[in-house]
C-alpha cells in the first residue's frame, strides 16, 4: 500500500498505490493528528518537528497500521 519512502531527517515523502488509498490516508492520518500534506496525486509527505521522538514515532506508525483503505473513513 505504500512504497518508495524518500528522505530523511525533516522531509519524507512516501507514494500510495493509487489516488484513492492516498487520498483516503491523507485524511485519517490528518484526523489522527499527523502532519502531512498531499504533495502529488498519489505522493503524501511528512514534516515531522525536529522534537520527534520514539513516542511520535509510535503514533505515526501506529496510525499507518490502523487505516485500512477498504473501511469508509468519513473524515
Amino acid at each position: 500500500m505504500i512504497s518508495n519512502v524518500r528522505g530523511n531527517g525533516t522531509f519524507i515523502g512516501f507514494d500510495a498505490a493509487d489516488s484513492y488509498i492516498a487520498a483516503s490516508l491523507y485524511s485519517w492520518l490528518l484526523k489522527s493528528g499527523v502532519n502531512v500534506a498531499r504533495v502529488g496525486p498519489t505522493t503524501l509527505g511528512l514534516r515531522p518537528s525536529l522534537i520527534l521522538g520514539p513516542k511520535h514515532a509510535k503514533h505515526l506508525r501506529e496510525s499507518i497500521k490502523a487505516f485500512h483503505p477498504n473501511h469508509s473513513h468519513k473524515y
